[in-house]
């Protein structure tokens, strides 16, 4: 990586490993975006287009070729505000998008948004500093919408598996 870097998200789209948002060494939020090309790994990492919405610990998923970069907050521990915001990156144009905001916002989703069949799902997570939620939320991408989808039974996974 061209910086240390923490609380971001890694993805994989056509060919390359993209590095996006978090924080720097001082826990200042970032919209950095990088990519590395798996076919020129002499070029190392390289800037594309930052996050309009710099953010930590948010979510991301891989969707129809588009990068969906979901929730996150500012600042950290006490001083955290979630944020509700999701941006879509277009590797064609190298450019994001604003998409429908999450209906509460999240963070700390790192591991748990998935695609489960036409849709992204947000599982979890936390609603402010150390609040965890037991929101299931689905994103549409064909009709930029959400729909809440019924609760986890626990917010602690390891509980919920005994």
């Amino acid at each position: 990586m061209p910086e240390p870097l923490a609380a971001g998200q890694l993805q994989y789209l056509g060919g390359k490993i993209h590095y996006m948002g978090g924080a720097n060494l001082l826990r200042e939020d970032v919209g950095v975006h990088y990519a590395l090309d798996l076919n020129n790994l002499s070029a190392g990492w390289v800037a594309l287009a930052p996050l309009n919405n710099p953010r930590n610990h948010p979510g991301s998923a891989v969707y129809n070729g588009k990068i969906y970069f979901i929730g996150g907050a500012h600042n950290q521990d006490d001083n955290a505000i979630t944020q509700k915001t999701v941006e879509v990156y277009h590797s064609d144009t190298d450019t994001w998008t604003a998409a429908a905001d999450m209906p509460v916002a999240r963070d700390h989703i790192s591991s748990s948004v998935a695609v489960i069949g036409s849709r992204i799902l947000v599982l979890g997570g936390e609603t402010s500093h150390n609040v965890r939620s037991k929101l299931v939320s689905a994103y549409s991408p064909a009709t930029d919408s959400w729909t809440e989808l019924p609760p986890l039974p626990e917010t602690n996974l390891r509980a919920w598996l005994q």
